[in-house]
């Protein structure tokens, strides 16, 4: 059943969508930020700096490194609405249509719900590792030399010294920490589509629950367990907040639990003998 449900996650229309969509979403930060803090520069009020500073400070924008960082500027916030999109709602609509009734004489209840949480898991995860894959391999065709060149990165940050020194390395690591948090989020938004019986609000609930988050979290200066400490840790300067491992492990544990708990109750709970 489990290898069945891997099939439908990855091998579906609704993961190359989401793969395309997040694609998109780095394509835009990665062309539209540079042309418009181009133009800024080079047509602000500028008067103090020579034409050739200004094009030294237009062409340090386009470095792969910076080019990364631009790149995830709208993504990091869809993040939590793509690793939704190939199966977090599968559960939902197998009910709808009547399909999980052949699934579960075919095995048992128990197999049947671990195969959807764990698809689940597995499709979000994979649909982030897959868009991040595919912007290192982008950004690594751009030739920005030996000198290191960003704004983004704050010394004395979570792994800022493999930033620095190991580019390519720090963005594998990078982008399995938010693969994880996808993975996260699929589940989050499996038990949304439980409780609510309703896909839209499946899918859309991750993607506000982060971004609400996000938003409270920096109003109230709580940047440790604000979500964007899972995929921003790298520019958190020291003076506002360092972010250590066990702060990004402690958010995605709680939610992937809490997560976890309300679609087994929920799952479990009968009604006239029938699984609701």
């Amino acid at each position: 059943m489990l290898k069945n449900d891997l099939k439908r996650a990855i091998l579906s229309w609704p993961m190359i969508f989401s793969v395309v969509l997040g694609f998109v979403s780095i394509a835009v930060g990665m062309i539209a930020i540079p042309i418009a803090n181009s133009l800024k520069i080079y047509f602000g009020d500028t008067s103090d700096i020579t034409a050739e500073e200004k094009w030294s400070l237009i062409y340090n924008g386009l470095n792969k490194v910076t080019l990364w960082d631009f790149g995830h500027y709208y993504f990091f916030l869809f993040i939590p609405l793509l690793c939704c999109i190939p199966f977090a709602t599968a559960y939902l609509r197998d009910r709808e249509t009547g399909y999980y009734k052949a699934q579960i004489i075919r095995s048992n209840y128990k197999r049947y719900l671990f195969s959807k949480y764990t698809a689940t898991f597995i499709s979000g995860f994979l649909a982030i590792l897959i868009i991040a894959v595919m912007n290192l391999i982008t950004i690594s065709i751009i030739d920005s030399g030996d000198e290191y060149r960003s704004l983004f990165y704050a010394d004395g940050a979570l792994l800022a010294d493999l930033a620095a020194t190991h580019f390519n390395l720090f963005v594998l690591v990078h982008s399995l920490i938010i693969s994880v948090m996808g993975g996260v989020y699929a589940v989050m938004g499996l038990a949304c589509t439980k409780v609510t019986r309703n896909i839209l609000v499946g899918l859309a609930f991750p993607f506000l629950f982060y971004n609400f988050t996000a938003y409270v979290m920096n109003v109230f200066q709580l940047y440790l367990w604000s979500p964007e400490a899972i995929t921003n840790f790298h520019s958190y300067a020291p003076a506002m907040a360092v972010v250590h491992p066990v702060n990004i492990i402690l958010q995605l544990l709680v939610l992937l639990v809490l997560a976890t708990i309300i679609f087994f109750m929920k799952t479990y709970w009968r009604n006239n003998d029938e699984y609701v």
